[in-house]
Order: C-alpha cells, then structure tokens, then sequence
C-alpha cells in the first residue's frame, strides 16, 4: 500500500505547492502596507516564499495541521522551494478606487528544472522507504506523513542547487469591503503561476504531466 501511494502523494505535493498561492486570502503584514494594491500582493508572495501563512487573511493552523503538516513543516518547505526567489514592484497604476494594475518583476526559482531535481531524490528515498516498511501496519494518513517528511529534507538539501530566472507579470487588484485582492480570472492565475514557477500555467502543467503521468490530475488553474 504504501509503495503504491508514493508516486501519487509526490505529485499531490508538487501541485499543492505550486498552487497555493492562487487561492491564497489577501493579508495583513507589518512589512508591507496591504491599504495599498501593491502591499497585499507583495505580501501574498512573501507569505508563499516563506511558508508563513499568519500573513494571510483566514489562515486556520488548526485546519492545517489536521492535514498532518506543521507549520513548521510547511515553512521548511516553502523556503525550500521558493525561499531563493525575489519580488520588486515596478508600477502600480490605477484604473480607479477600488482597481488598480501591479506590476512585478523579479526572479523566480525555475520550477521545470528544480522539480525534477527534487522529485528524483524524493522518488529514490520514497520508495526505499515504502520498501523497508512493506510489510508495516500503516494507514494512507501516516504514510503520507511520512512521505511529505522525506520530500521536505529532500527539498532542503537541494535548495542550493536551484536555478532562477527573471520574471515579469501584471496582476489586476480589485477593492472590496476595503480589502485589496487580486482578481480571480484565468490571466492573474497565469501571471502568478509565472511570478512563482518561471513558467506559463499551460507549460507547467503540461510539463507536470509529462513527470506524473496521472498522478498528477488536471490544470493548475
């Protein structure tokens, strides 16, 4: 059972860190002014950076950690992945009160070169793993425990071997019940896909795809 949940969780992990921030809640950080358009994105892609979703408007750890990660964990993690990566606001322009356009540029960890790099170390030692404890009474959730624990060292002794590239996006905000957040269509889901993974959401997934086969179930976005 559990050498065969690993290709599977593998995949599951990989989308889930990619996709975090897409439906991430606008926040409130003492680093960035979220009053402003640009504020609350910047520190939508802080909190993902560095795994601290405090920053983040109806962030649960409760919720999270029945899941069976920490927030330690997750911090580990996302430091692992992104930690290398780097934002500036260029322009802000405003379309109205309650509209404005951010653009952002900067260098993002390149995701089709740094996954493979993660998952092949992750697959090896995963599947060593599930071979030592084929014949262990354990449940789907404490074999998944297990496999995000492997895949966060994995990430961590990897994370100076990741590449970056530069990136550029424009991202619409909008105004609502005084609280800024990015618009929820297909273009700002591309540009943070972009901004977090140097690659457009239809190359990523289909790259995902190409490593997962399918496990990895469906569009990013």
């Amino acid at each position: 059972m559990i050498r065969n949940s690993v290709k599977k969780i593998g995949a599951l992990a990989a989308a889930a860190i990619l996709v975090c921030a897409v439906f991430a809640g606008c926040g409130s950080s003492a680093k960035y002014d979220t009053a402003t358009p640009d504020g609350t994105l910047m520190t939508q892609l802080d909190a993902l950076k560095t795994g601290d979703f405090s920053q983040l408007d109806g962030y649960d750890k409760e919720q999270l950690e029945a899941t069976g990660v920490s927030e330690a964990q997750v911090k580990d993690l996302m430091t692992s992945f992104f930690g290398q990566s780097n934002y500036t606001v260029d322009h802000v322009e405003t379309v109205s009160d309650t509209e404005a356009n951010v653009t952002i540029s900067g260098q993002a960890v390149d995701m089709a070169k740094f996954i493979p790099v993660v998952y092949t170390d992750f697959l090896a030692k995963a599947t060593e793993f599930a071979t030592q404890n084929a014949d262990a009474d354990m449940t789907q959730e404490e074999a998944a425990k297990e496999m995000i624990a492997l895949l966060i060292d994995v990430a961590k002794s990897k994370r100076a071997s990741a590449e970056v590239k530069d990136v550029s996006a424009t991202l619409n905000m909008v105004k609502t019940d005084n609280t800024w957040e990015i618009s929820s269509d297909e273009s700002n889901a591309n540009g943070l896909v972009q901004l977090l993974a140097g690659s457009t959401t239809e190359e990523l997934t289909e790259y995902m795809q190409e490593l997962f086969g399918s496990s990895f179930g469906g569009s990013l976005t």
